[in-house]
């Protein structure tokens, strides 16, 4: 069996921690708890989730927005890094 989970599928045996990260469908933005930010570059990078979820399609390219709703962070994804950065004003 599989699961769709931030817009991508995931075997349901091999799924990762997403802790509070979810995925609005309408702003196509993430938006998380600021206790799971580190997820953000431990489990939701292209690398990560390709080679250790098996994951065909990464979904989310330079310039996609995470945001930290009860902290006010925003990150930043940077496709040739394969990292979330943080936005700091």
């Amino acid at each position: 069996m599989k699961k769709i989970m931030l817009n991508m599928l995931f075997d349901n045996d091999n799924m990762p921690e997403l802790g509070s990260i979810q995925f609005d469908k309408y702003t196509e933005n993430l938006h998380l708890l600021g206790v799971d930010v580190d997820k953000l570059n431990t489990v939701l990078t292209r690398t990560v989730c390709v080679n250790t979820y098996n994951v065909d399609v990464f979904p989310f390219q330079s310039g996609d927005i995470a945001f930290a709703d009860d902290t006010g962070r925003i990150f930043i994804y940077n496709s040739v890094s394969d990292r979330w950065h943080e936005w700091e004003i």
